[in-house]
């Protein structure tokens, strides 16, 4: 069955560089932190409470980076909300059963993963100017 869906993503910089975190469940692939917007939440917020779930990360939105629309492997229909964060306090700790791994990348880095999520993938140009 076919599906619409409005994720969210936040852009974790630090020192020009930016994190992904390394999807085992279902995929095997480099992604932002993120995930579905709860009922009643905004996507800012629910980027906010992403980072923290899968990280246990406190980051701060310094704003809406880009919304981007794009289909699945599996035909659903995707439309992200991007936000760039600032890390506040914290210190990596992988909290969720979906991942396994994290690590800091470059522009460059990520331009030559084999195995990078579409929603990463997908905003790859505008991610040069960060």
């Amino acid at each position: 069955m076919k599906e619409q869906c409005f994720p969210t993503a936040a852009i974790v910089v630090k020192n020009n560089k930016i994190l992904l975190l390394h999807r085992i469940k279902n995929f095997d692939v480099w992604e932002f932190p993120g995930g579905k917007i709860e009922f009643g939440e905004s996507p800012e917020d629910a980027a906010i409470r992403e980072v923290k779930e899968e990280t246990d990360l406190t980051v701060k939105s310094q704003g809406l980076f880009t919304i981007n629309s794009h289909t699945t492997p599996q035909k659903n229909h995707h439309i992200w909300f991007y936000y760039k964060c600032k890390i506040i306090k914290g210190k990596i700790k992988i909290k969720d059963k979906d991942h396994n791994d994290y690590r800091w990348f470059t522009f460059e880095e990520m331009k030559k993963l084999s195995n990078i999520a579409i929603s990463v993938k997908s905003i790859l140009l505008e991610l040069k100017k960060t």
